[in-house]
């Protein structure tokens, strides 16, 4: 049986839920890790054409160590149409290495709000969706951002349960009989009778990381591939738990390095920044509007759709990678809130559906803000489904 190399980074990695980390983010709770994996003997070829990519980047950015923040957070405001040409470039060449070297992905997003709710104890004495129930409370403290509770999770204060149900209490008066309410009402009535019924005694605001290894072994599995055949390089950056947990997970040959020291790190933190900073540019375009029922996506500005061909191409070219490795179920492993990740995926898929640039412009950017928004929707109403 072949031997894989599998390599990871984080992004947005926090060691802990705190109100440093929070507010430097404008309260963005994902927690982003992204791995890339090959067949063993590829190696000297996949780091050998990816030592040529990084020398031409390295020499034109003028930096001694090429890393995902080359491209600043700003220049994903509105996705790629406010890249400049050469974050374009680079992420061309990029995305080809990853094509033309069969190199999959694994991306693991955890948010941060439901990792504080998964840890109480829940008494099932009512009959309630469970999932359904986590999925709102993330969203709705997302999208709501209620002051008392955020204050109570910014100083790692157990109560925010409490708050949080006093909140959906309240908002359930505010919003009275109105018909575009009754939705959000009745998941707003689940929600307060399923925080009534848990203990948040036992949380605890330091990050853990069993949920992705445990994401990577079912890729593993999927993929046919012994956890015993895996060489696994993490990005030391990372804390010591990181490692530990890859350990206690069964990666025994794990091994915590330098990205200085290792491409396929290097590899894996420019998809990492890439995933993280694109949902965080959705995230910040769509938060800030409480009249759309929780249950709806918030709409990306048209200026996402406002690109010329150089960028349509790009984003074919990403969407025909993610579409390639998606035949396996687990190369994502995504918590129960999956919105920005959703609507990431959404966005892409969008962008390829066009066969061609002259096709894509045969509508304004303003019509492809409509159907986009459309079809996202449609894709999160699916998801929701599974609940």
């Amino acid at each position: 049986m072949s031997k894989y190399i599998f390599c990871i980074d984080e992004s947005f990695h926090d060691r802990k839920i705190s109100k440093k980390s929070l507010i430097s983010n404008e309260f963005f709770t994902p927690y982003v890790c992204a791995g890339i994996g090959f067949i063993s003997n590829q190696l000297n070829n996949v780091f050998n054409v990816y030592n040529r990519f990084e020398n031409k980047y390295l020499k034109f950015f003028n930096v001694d160590e090429l890393k995902s923040d080359i491209v600043s957070r700003n220049k994903y405001r509105y996705g790629l149409a406010t890249f400049k040409d050469s974050d374009l470039d680079l992420y061309s060449d990029y995305f080809d290495i990853l094509t033309d070297n069969n190199i999959i992905y694994y991306i693991s997003i955890l948010d941060k709000i439901e990792y504080l709710i998964l840890q109480c104890k829940y008494d099932f004495g009512r009959i309630l969706n469970q999932r359904g129930c986590i999925y709102t409370i993330t969203k709705s403290i997302n999208i709501y951002k209620p002051e008392e509770v955020v204050n109570a999770i910014l100083n790692k204060d157990n109560s925010f349960i409490f708050k949080l149900k006093k909140f959906y209490d309240e908002q359930i008066l505010l919003n009275g009989d109105l018909e575009l309410k009754y939705t959000e009402n009745k998941a707003f009535s689940e929600c307060s009778k399923y925080l009534a019924d848990i203990d948040p005694s036992d949380i605890n605001f330091d990050f853990t990381y069993d949920f992705i290894f445990e994401g990577l072994i079912k890729l593993l599995n999927e993929m046919d591939i012994n956890q015993d055949d895996v060489d696994l390089f993490l990005d030391e950056e990372g804390s010591e738990k990181f490692y530990k947990s890859s350990v206690n997970n069964g990666f025994i040959q794990a091994i915590s390095i330098n990205s200085k020291c290792c491409q396929g790190v290097r590899i894996s933190d420019l998809l990492a920044g890439f995933v993280s900073r694109f949902m965080r540019a959705i995230y910040l375009d769509t938060y800030n509007d409480p009249t759309v029922p929780y249950n709806k996506p918030h709409h990306l500005s048209y200026k996402w759709f406002e690109i010329d061909e150089k960028r349509f191409d790009l984003y074919k070219k990403i969407a025909k990678y993610f579409i390639e490795y998606s035949k396996y179920v687990f190369s994502t492993y995504i918590s129960i809130y999956f919105d920005l990740f959703a609507e990431m995926i959404g966005l892409l898929y969008y962008f390829n559906a066009y066969d061609s640039f002259t096709d894509y412009c045969k509508i304004d950017a303003c019509k492809h803000f409509e159907e986009a928004t459309l079809q996202i929707i449609k894709r999160i109403n699916s998801y929701q489904l599974d609940l």
